[in-house]
């Protein structure tokens, strides 16, 4: 996460400037050389005196004399050699050669203002390396920034230097000579450190000192210590000082008078009582609380000190008194809070301020935009009759600031406050500065001027980093602001990264296709694209100025507020999808030929940016996704794997593009494989556990033509547990149901079928009703983040349980599973939050009445999911219909929704693939449509890199692999909606071919136990199963697909024999469920004639 986080830090503010005296890493390798210098010269000197007193009886050296462990340790890593320095892109780790350090223990860190780093460092190593002491420190002044920044974590925050003591006694003198040695210098607290005294720069804490992490129960990895009793506990990092129970500090006693570390009520200069929180940074927090002296409400900002430096060498308490200066700068003006006061305590500044009423333009545009529907559709912006007023808002106070001589500079919607009777107020005025004056990078992405991104040049600039501030950077965000409301969502995009010699598309150019979808379905944003175009230009002197935007606006009141039309585009909004109709326009800004090449560019782009040769991902990943499990669908391999392997085996697709992903195919289930093996703990969910891994590498088998690779995979599939306390999909025990019947599916091996039921009857065994409802919780006390919680969503909850059940009873023939998967769609339909034909759903029963959600893990998208499948299985007519208003509720909000497939258009543009497959035939054309509609929203959205088109992923601003959260999952949809196919990790008896041949696999002890022990329970099952619905139960063939998969025969073959009717009282057949409905057509039950 760190290199994730210092990767964006670096994107945002640019290099940092080189040290004095060279770069940090340098200055290491200097302390070695200059230790061995001092041990050479020192050992000349008493080799010297040696001579001079060979004769003299009992002479010593002065070493042994003293017994000096300076001395001692000096000479054993005398020399440079005897030290291994390794650096990678974030530290540099020096380590005496054949030293052992102890797995955990009391470390210290010392921290330092950057611009003091070289001599901190210095300092430290003069201490460190005569004594042999291994540390590590930032490998470069640009990683440091960062550490001492406001996007580093808090737990990390300024932790420049740690060092790692080999026990408690050589903890306590190395604080003593660190503190002594760094006397005078100044940097950042540390906040998940104790300060050895107040304002030293040294700190410690108790931690691991090697990387030891263990697998959780959600799927990331977590940092771990060793207890006394053995057990392994989380090695925590708090943003407070917060050591385990059983280990005291060493120096407790220095600190009785200090006051105590931790978290509680705050009274700021003994006058603002501190409530509550509205964010945390490392830089300092942002608070509500109560003037105790006025009894009003007040905002109180924090500033830490030596975090956030800047260009000319400030901090953040700097940047809080020039907020406090313009405050009271403009305090006649009614465009700002008013100031109460400016205080400091303890070496950290507060900003005490007038709380406004109200809420930010962004949560104001959140509940706004999309409500005034011109059809079914939705629109993506905010009504003009409420737009107008703030647009007018915005030209009053920009033009108001640029009167006062000041450019905002962070004319950001979280920065703007809409008061109750619509006025518009700037808060967080700390990067405003003077008109023509000079600053540095600086900004919220989206929303900053090119001119203030890092790496920008202007002739008039003083100094690297700087440029000269004018009100044309206002403007660019302006038009941000614009966009904002004419869309719904923010104007980032991935910064695009050329090919040398090519420039990279204007932001005008990369917004385009974008804007101009929104112009086509929302007044609002027809009446503002010529503004937004306008603003938004790269060059400062050609974007329009406020009279010209005003201009503008006057020309649309006199109008009536009538909207231009949109080129090409009539104004009934009922027009024929441009992809179902022939006479469209050739020119069309976006559709199929975009959509296509947006496939073909994001898979070369997967294919190109492998990286087997790592060990942690092959893929890369956002920073959420870096201590996931690396082979896991939803942020590791498997889920790119998957989609490579689909699009491997569609023709269509061409055979020099398919030959390319085979060899990547090759060499992902290899690096999968391998990885896998060396992770001892077996997680059961399909999207964050082993079973996601498993079902990849067997598709990939198919592909590959690898009998072996397919027994490993089987194997990896016997040893996921079945039974879990977390019963969902993505985590838990429906996702290990979910991959067992792909299996039994594939190989017709019956211990699948036996797993199968084992893991149906645990999930009955867990379902419990709370009134009509029936819900599967996870209990309270299992170690994870979901517990405790009882979702209805596919991902975690009643839908993809529901889905489960639905696909085992419909396989095993079993009619307890298909009644509770009937009792999962009741509970939807009676949590369902209708309006105006559209459904959603919240995350559990309990929520909000205002909260409606419309993804894959937690809404529409996958409540409606298992709600066609119910209908499709059961002739029940109530699934069919919530699961077309879910629809409904997909597409009106598709304009407000992210890329992804967990929770943005793929998963939602795959729901309505569904719909256009399962529904009735004459509803297809209007389902595949609305999924059209999504493809050419995520196309829209991508940046061009190294001449290839890559939609955004979860971040919006960034490009990442992974299948839920980036490009793999949108790469799947388009896959499907271009070329046809069955929808991956849902359907598994759908999934894919039989594996015809394969060998039995020898299972291991605790396999062949597990397996007995889930035919023992299948038994009893068989001897108490309770009678069929009286439903029938549905088994048509999915709609063929536009562009169907032709079958592939290789280590993986269709079945094409039926299997025989067995009699009606019958336990269900021991035969993959594929087989059990191959070559027959109509209305079967469970396999049985109906």
């Amino acid at each position: 996460m760190a290199a994730t986080r210092v990767r964006g830090h670096r994107a945002a503010h640019g290099a940092a400037r080189d040290l004095p005296g060279g770069t940090l890493v340098e200055r290491v390798r200097a302390a070695l050389d200059r230790h061995e210098a001092g041990v050479r010269k020192s050992t000349e000197a008493v080799a010297g005196d040696d001579a001079a007193t060979a004769e003299a009886p009992g002479s010593t050296r002065p070493e042994a004399a003293t017994g000096n462990p300076a001395g001692t340790a000096g000479t054993a890593g005398s020399a440079a050699s005897d030290w291994e320095v390794r650096v990678d892109d974030l530290w540099c780790t020096a380590t005496l050669r054949g030293r052992m350090l102890p797995a955990q223990g009391w470390k210290i860190h010392v921290s330092s203002a950057t611009a003091s780093a070289a001599e901190v460092l210095d300092r430290v190593c003069d201490v460190l390396v005569p004594r042999g002491v291994a540390f590590k420190c930032a490998a470069d002044s640009e990683f440091l920034n960062m550490l001492n920044s406001r996007e580093a974590e808090r737990s990390s925050s300024g932790k420049f230097i740690t060092v790692y003591p080999r026990d408690d006694i050589e903890f306590v003198e190395l604080v003593d000579a660190l503190d002594l040695a760094t006397r005078g210098m100044v940097g950042p607290g540390v906040m998940s450190d104790r300060a050895c005294r107040p304002g030293s720069i040294v700190h410690y804490r108790y931690g691991g000192f090697t990387s030891r992490a263990r697998l959780g129960n959600d799927g990331a990895y977590r940092p771990v210590l060793t207890a006394p009793d053995g057990t392994q506990v989380d090695d925590s990092r708090e943003a407070w000082f917060a050591p385990p129970p059983w280990a005291p500090d060493p120096l407790a006693a220095r600190h009785t008078q200090q006051g105590k570390d931790g978290k509680g009520g705050v009274l700021v200069a003994g006058r603002f009582a501190v409530t509550a929180a509205i964010r945390h940074s490392a830089k300092g927090g942002v608070f509500v609380g109560t003037d105790t002296l006025t009894g009003a409400d007040v905002v109180v900002k924090q500033a830490r000190a030596f975090v956030e430096v800047d260009h000319s060498g400030r901090d953040a308490r700097a940047a809080l008194r020039h907020e406090s200066a313009l405050l009271e700068r403009l305090a006649a003006t009614g465009i700002t809070p008013r100031q109460v006061a400016l205080v400091e305590q303890e070496g950290t500044l507060f900003l005490a301020q007038e709380r406004i009423s109200g809420t930010s333009l962004r949560a104001w545009v959140m509940r706004h935009a999309g409500t005034e529907p011109r059809d079914a559709g939705g629109s993506p912006d905010v009504p003009w009759s409420l737009a107008g007023g703030v647009v007018a808002e915005l030209l009053r106070v920009v033009g108001g600031m640029h009167a006062e001589g000041l450019v905002i500079r962070d004319l950001a919607p979280t920065n703007v406050m809409v008061t109750p009777n619509g006025e518009l107020r700037l808060i967080d005025l700390e990067l405003a500065a003077d008109i023509g004056s000079f600053a540095g990078a600086a900004g919220t992405p989206g929303y900053r001027a090119p001119e203030q991104r890092a790496g920008s040049r202007s002739k008039h600039a003083r100094g690297r980093g700087t440029h000269p501030v004018s009100p044309e950077a206002d403007l660019y965000s302006l038009g941000g602001l614009l966009f904002l409301l004419a869309t719904g969502t923010d104007p980032g995009l991935p910064d695009d990264v050329q090919e040398p010699g090519l420039s990279p598309r204007s932001t005008v150019d990369r917004i385009a296709a974008w804007l101009d979808l929104a112009a086509r379905h929302g007044r609002t944003a027809r009446l503002l694209a010529p503004a937004i175009r306008g603003l938004l230009r790269d060059e400062p002197g050609l974007r329009w100025d406020l009279d010209r935007v005003r201009a503008h606006l006057d020309a649309v009141e006199r109008r009536g507020g009538a909207p231009v039309p949109a080129p090409g585009r009539s104004r009934d909004a009922a027009r024929p999808h441009p992809w179902h109709n022939p006479a469209g326009r050739a020119d069309e800004p976006s559709g199929p030929a975009l959509v296509d090449r947006v496939l073909s560019d994001g898979l070369l782009h997967l294919a190109a940016t492998m990286t087997p040769e790592r060990r942690d991902h092959l893929w890369p990943v956002t920073a959420g996704g870096a201590a996931m499990d690396p082979c896991s669908v939803q942020y590791g391999g498997a889920g790119v794997l998957g989609v490579l392997v689909r699009a491997a085996q569609t023709p269509t697709l061409g055979p020099a593009l398919r030959d390319l992903l085979r060899e990547r195919i090759r060499t992902a289930a290899d690096w999968l494989r391998e990885r896998a093996e060396r992770e001892p703990v077996a997680l059961p969910g399909l999207h964050f556990g082993r079973s996601g891994t498993a079902w990849s590498l067997l598709e990939a088998a198919d592909v590959l033509d690898d009998r072996e690779l397919a027994r490993q995979a089987a194997e990896m599939a016997l040893k996921v547990p079945v039974r879990w306390p977390n019963p969902d999909v993505c985590h838990g025990a429906a996702g290990a149901g979910f991959t067992q019947l792909r299996f039994w599916d594939a190989t017709g091996d019956d211990r699948f079928r036996q797993r199968v039921v084992a893991c149906a009857d645990g999930l009955l065994a867990a379902a419990r009703e709370h009134g009509d409802l029936m819900l599967w919780q996870v209990p309270k006390d299992f170690d994870s983040q979901l517990a405790g919680a009882a979702h209805l969503g596919y991902a975690h909850g009643v839908a993809g349980i529901g889905a489960f059940l639905l696909a085992a009873g419909r396989a095993t023939g079993r009619g307890a599973y298909l009644d509770a998967a009937m009792a999962a769609g009741r509970t939807l339909s009676r949590t369902v939050r209708g309006d105006d034909g559209a459904a959603w759903w919240a995350q559990g029963p309990a929520d909000p009445p205002g909260v409606r959600l419309v993804h894959w893990c937690s809404g529409s998208s996958g409540a409606g999911t298992f709600l066609i499948r119910l209908w499709h299985a059961t002739g029940d007519p109530l699934p069919r219909d919530l699961a077309e208003q879910a629809a409904l509720a997909v597409r009106r909000a598709r304009w407000h929704c992210g890329t992804t497939a967990c929770h943005g258009l793929a998963g939602n543009g795959e729901f309505l693939l569904d719909l256009a497959e399962l529904a009735d035939p004459g509803a297809e054309d209007t389902y595949r449509r609305y999924a059209e509609e999504c493809a050419e929203l995520i196309a829209s959205r991508s940046a061009l890199l190294s001449g290839r088109l890559v939609p955004c992923d979860e971040t919006a601003v960034g490009t990442s692999a992974s299948y839920g959260t980036g490009l793999a999952g949108v790469a799947g949809f388009l896959l499907r909606l271009r070329h046809g196919g069955p929808r991956l990790w849902i359907d598994p008896v759908d999934a894919g071919t039989r594996l015809s041949g394969m060998e039995p696999i020898d299972l291991d002890r605790a396999e062949a136990e597990e397996a007995g022990d889930a035919a023992e329970d299948a038994s009893a099952d068989e001897a108490h199963r309770p009678e069929r619905p009286a439903a029938a139960v549905t088994m048509t063939t999915a709609a063929t697909p536009v562009t169907p998969v032709a079958p592939v025969t290789n280590a993986v073959t269709a079945v094409t024999a039926a299997v025989p009717d067995a009699a009606p009282s019958a336990p269900a057949p021991a035969v993959p469920p594929s087989a059990a409905s191959a070559g027959t057509s109509g209305t079967t039950e469970g396999g049985h004639a109906a």
